[in-house]
């Protein structure tokens, strides 16, 4: 195991999750996941895209304690109160992104099947990335998982 194996099952032993920061020195889209939540909570592990990574281990650190706390997040359906300024929505992510996108979960849970869902937040005017007239580059900036 190398340190960074160490510290996330350190982690998941001290805190029941762990957050993996893929930053914008290593992909043009930053992203972020959850490891352990659906070991501790039989909870869909989570990912953000496109965000800053500060304000990636914010949300999902906002949604890990929630998940701890009982909430269930379930896919296509909109949340108001897991980010400040604007609703959200969670979208199941394909089994051909978690190579990518889910690679520490993937070796945690070592081979054995888990769910994750995607959360997919929108342009300032609420807009998705699947839907028309959303802001131009949002699509490349956070590209949708679930196909």
């Amino acid at each position: 195991m190398d340190e960074a194996e160490r510290r996330l099952l350190e982690n998941i032993r001290r805190y029941d999750y762990h957050i993996v920061v893929v930053g914008a020195a290593d992909t043009p889209s930053p992203f972020a996941h959850t490891v352990g939540l659906f070991h501790r909570f039989h909870h869909p592990e989570i990912v953000v895209v496109g965000l800053g990574e500060d304000r990636l281990v914010d949300i999902l650190t906002h949604v890990a304690e929630e998940v701890r706390g009982g909430e269930r997040f379930e896919a296509k359906k909109t949340y108001d109160d897991v980010l400040e300024a604007h609703d959200c929505t969670f979208r199941r992510v394909a089994a051909r992104h978690f190579a990518t996108h889910l690679a520490r979960a993937l070796w945690y849970y070592d081979g054995f099947p888990f769910p994750a869902l995607q959360l997919v937040w929108p342009d300032a005017d609420g807009r998705y990335p699947w839907q028309s007239r959303v802001v131009r580059g949002l699509k490349q900036l956070q590209p949708v998982l679930e196909r």
